[in-house]
């Protein structure tokens, strides 16, 4: 079976280079990391970045994934002004509720350690915004190689940063500060190359506006969708911060921050490429469709091998690399890997959802997906038994992403752009 995929292929691969040296330096520090920091830091920076994906996946009500969709250039540049006009509001907002309900917000995640944290918070949702935005535009211009450093130039200052903070500090401060930094790294090498390409001298204010009533569907349907889907995927972090010590939180942080390791290497490239690929698939009156099932089959092969040997060796593998007192993050990893490896393999039909317009449809899957994970969180919090909610959580997860990947690539949207409505 051949993917004959052209400039896709090409611009993957590109994009994947980059993504590819960006992880290795996450997987060469890590343990480095995991012996500069106690569990309990891990802990606090794992509901830090919860947290911050939460707010992250609507800074810009999802508007970003639309700079993709029109074939008029102009029509993109209005819709990638007005992202910025919706970060810049968003980003108020969360510094105001900082401001008034950082006491409150502290005490119910677990004490005080977490109101420094919460200060960061504003800064971080707002060059996150600003990362999300212009990574759009910048594969809407097929700037490929600027991707490529800007995902380098991110973990080379992050990974410094955290090191450093962790010889100095010790304190989740270091991996707060080097996340945001690393972040902010990314952000102006993007936007000096946007800016460098004059793109913004046919900028009408009315135009914006019309692009933000054309596009509607993805603050209406996209942006809860993907909120519960963030939250469904975050609120473990949360609710375990509530029902069990920092200590815990750690292993579990660490465990996922590896696990995600191949979703960020290959998943991240991929979901950015594919989308541009099947926007443009999509504007050629071709199906999605194929294109979807291979890459999908593709995915399952290539995580198979992996993710068996985390449920045969994971305890091991963890204690050998990162120390001995990680050994527990293994055994918490064994439980996680098969949720990880359907979150894989599910980003081929997930990214031609806005695509085929099936946000309403994954808007409500989302919200199903969410009330079965915090049900199981809940009952194993009750129980005290941290083995018990990831292996409920698990569990859900793998199932609800079997029932997603084979309704998406069934869907008759996904063989023909003749939708009806």
């Amino acid at each position: 079976m051949k993917l004959k995929l052209g400039s896709f292929s090409r611009n993957l691969a590109l994009v994947m280079s980059g993504t590819i040296i960006a992880q290795l330096i996450n997987i060469l520090v890590a343990p480095l990391l995991s012996r500069l920091y106690e569990p309990e830091a891990f802990g606090v920076f794992a509901v830090y970045t919860s947290i911050l994906s939460i707010v992250g996946v609507i800074i810009a009500l999802r508007y970003e994934l639309a700079i993709q969709i029109p074939k008029s250039k102009r029509s993109a540049i209005h819709i990638f002004i007005l992202t910025l006009l919706i970060i810049f509001t968003i980003t108020l907002f969360t510094l105001i509720l900082v401001a008034l309900f950082d006491n409150e917000i502290a005490s119910f995640l677990g004490g005080n350690e977490f109101i420094n944290m919460l200060w960061w918070l504003p800064i971080s949702v707002f060059t996150l915004g600003l990362f999300k935005t212009l990574n759009q535009l910048i594969i809407r211009l097929k700037e490929f190689k600027t991707l490529t450093y800007s995902q380098l130039n991110r973990s080379i200052f992050t990974a410094i940063v955290q090191i450093i903070g962790g010889l100095l500090i010790k304190s989740p401060g270091g991996l707060i500060g080097g996340q945001a930094i690393g972040q902010a790294a990314a952000v102006i090498f993007m936007g000096k190359k946007v800016y460098k390409r004059k793109t913004f001298s046919i900028l009408s204010w009315k135009r914006v506006f019309k692009e933000f009533k054309k596009h509607k569907e993805f603050a209406i349907f996209s942006a809860p969708q993907a909120l519960l889907n963030s939250l469904s995927q975050n609120i473990l972090v949360i609710l375990l911060a509530f029902f069990f010590t920092s200590t815990i939180v750690g292993f579990y942080a660490l465990s996922e921050r590896i696990l995600k390791i191949p979703l960020r290497m290959i998943g991240q490239s991929l979901r950015q490429v594919f989308f541009q690929k099947a926007s443009e698939t999509y504007n050629s009156n071709k199906s999605v469709n194929k294109i979807t099932k291979r890459l999908t089959i593709y995915l399952s092969l290539i995580g198979l091998i992996p993710t068996a040997i985390v449920i045969i060796y994971g305890p091991e593998l963890f204690s050998i690399i990162l120390g001995s007192k990680w050994r527990e993050a293994g055994v918490y990893a064994q439980i996680l890997m098969p949720a990880f490896f359907m979150s894989f393999i599910n980003i081929p039909a997930v990214v031609i959802v806005p695509v085929i317009k099936l946000q309403k449809f994954h808007m409500n899957y989302e919200i199903i997906l969410t009330t079965l994970r915090v049900g199981t969180i809940l009952v194993g919090g009750v129980l005290q038994s941290i083995i018990l909610t990831l292996s409920l959580y698990s569990l859900v997860s793998v199932l609800m992403n079997i029932l997603l990947i084979n309704y998406i690539i069934q869907h008759p949207n996904s063989r023909t752009n003749d939708l009806k409505f």
